[in-house]
């Protein structure tokens, strides 16, 4: 397998946080910056600068708007296959990557509810095979929240001090033998080892594959019939995935809980769409989560992911909503391979975003940033 050079890796996570900040802002120059505009008015001006951004090189996927359950805009740009010549569409499968983590959240606060564990209680109650000499300091609240301190496999399968082909039972033992980055509880660190803990918690107490816990708690309440849960990316009927150079990316492999779902933009509707609803969690379960419990100020490394507050599964963005007003918004983003994606909801608003690309594009100059906020 080809080393993965981390300056690289950075740049691309960036890129994709433009991707993020860019349609927002498109979204608020064209689509909110007047109600009276027609909802088809509005469609039209959102699709006018999508193709332009497509033709400039700046996008590669699919783009979902909404106001509830009013999708205002769901198109796809580029191909899911460019060897068959197949488009891209509003039905495309495809990987979300680190947005997996918000429906990890989302299964532990419901184990939470139900009174099957506390999120005080240390991970070695529920994951006693982790022998990590530290397991019995870090909380479940530490996982939810990136503050175990734990190594994050990634980085150092990036680093190249862990190997790529690797199944999560090794990489949970070379983690239990690794130094905490910090002591639990006292910084915030970005961390999809803890999220594949907390998979593993899941699976103890359910008594359930991951797979199947996703599909028994979220995805058939949810009606999400075209959702599903895979270890790598070579699934029949999911887009194919290309490098910045428009050329196939290597092979993701996922481990539980930080990433491997795969959606569309309809059925990523409905996840948001039961935020502050009672169809997955108690209005009181969903304040928990959406609360900040770690904050910008206390990350000890540089990373896109901590750019923002984050809660329980969810970072905690201010994004623009109307003119110079902002609001906060419940988000996530997720890179893979050859692939990135966004999701929002404005946590006191019913409007969502959704963008996804199944290829990596240069980072976007900053004067775009600047006309679409004109």
């Amino acid at each position: 397998m080809d080393t993965i050079n981390l300056n690289s890796y950075m740049r691309k996570s960036q890129c994709f946080v433009n991707f993020g900040k860019l349609f927002f802002l498109l979204s608020i120059s064209l689509f909110f910056s007047n109600q009276s505009i027609a909802q088809k008015n509005k469609a039209q001006q959102i699709d006018s600068v999508a193709r332009k951004l497509f033709n400039e090189g700046q996008i590669y996927g699919g783009i979902l708007v909404s106001e509830g359950n009013k999708i205002i805009y769901n198109k796809a740009f580029g191909m899911s296959d460019k060897a068959a010549n197949i488009p891209n569409s509003n039905n495309s499968l495809f990987p979300i990557n680190s947005m997996t983590k918000s429906f990890t959240a989302v299964l532990i606060l419901q184990l939470y509810e139900e009174g099957l564990l506390k999120l005080n209680d240390p991970i070695s109650l529920y994951v006693p095979e982790f022998k990590h000499p530290k397991a019995s300091q870090i909380t479940i609240h530490d996982l939810l929240s990136h503050r175990s301190g734990l190594q994050d496999y990634f980085l150092l399968q990036l680093n190249g001090k862990m190997d790529f082909d690797i199944s999560m039972q090794e990489m949970l033992a070379k983690i239990e033998k690794t130094d905490l980055e910090f002591e639990p509880g006292t910084a915030f660190s970005y961390n999809n080892t803890g999220y594949v803990l907390l998979a593993v918690v899941v699976q103890n107490l359910r008594k359930l594959s991951f797979k199947d816990a996703l599909k028994k708690y979220i995805f058939d309440p949810l009606e999400m019939k075209n959702t599903t849960y895979s270890s790598t990316d070579k699934l029949p009927d999911v887009v194919k995935l290309y490098d910045q150079n428009g050329q196939p990316a290597q092979t993701n492999k996922y481990f539980i809980g930080d990433a491997g779902i795969f959606s569309t933009t309809r059925d990523l509707l409905k996840f948001l769409i039961a935020i502050n609803s009672d169809k997955l969690l108690t209005n009181s379960t969903w304040k928990l989560a959406l609360t900040p419990h770690s904050f910008p100020k206390e990350a000890r490394r540089e990373f896109p992911a901590h750019n923002s507050p984050y809660g329980y599964g969810f970072g905690l963005t201010e994004w623009p909503y109307k003119g110079s007003q902002n609001k906060l918004t419940a988000s996530h983003g997720g890179t893979g391979f050859g692939s990135s994606s966004y999701m929002s909801r404005f946590i006191n608003s019913d409007r969502i975003i959704i963008f996804w690309n199944n290829q990596y594009e240069s980072p976007v100059h900053p004067v775009i940033f600047e006309i679409m906020a004109k």
